[in-house]
């Protein structure tokens, strides 16, 4: 299962201004192209099952740095 946010369902679009940008482009997809929903989701899986989990880390939270 993969969560696509960690938040109440987006009812108004003014909501999807707070998010990540990585998030934002998955609620986005969801609400105006969710036949394309698989394909952004399967990226985001791509890239962790790439080892690349730091990279995706960061642009979900580009506030907190890892060492």
């Amino acid at each position: 299962m993969v969560v696509a946010g960690a938040v109440a369902p987006v009812t108004r679009v003014s909501q999807l201004a707070d998010m990540a940008p990585h998030q934002r482009l998955v609620a986005y997809t969801a609400r105006y192209a969710p036949a394309l929903l698989p394909f952004v989701l399967r990226a985001g899986i791509s890239q962790i099952d790439s080892k690349e989990t730091k990279d995706f880390m960061e642009a979900l939270f580009p506030s907190v740095r890892q060492p």
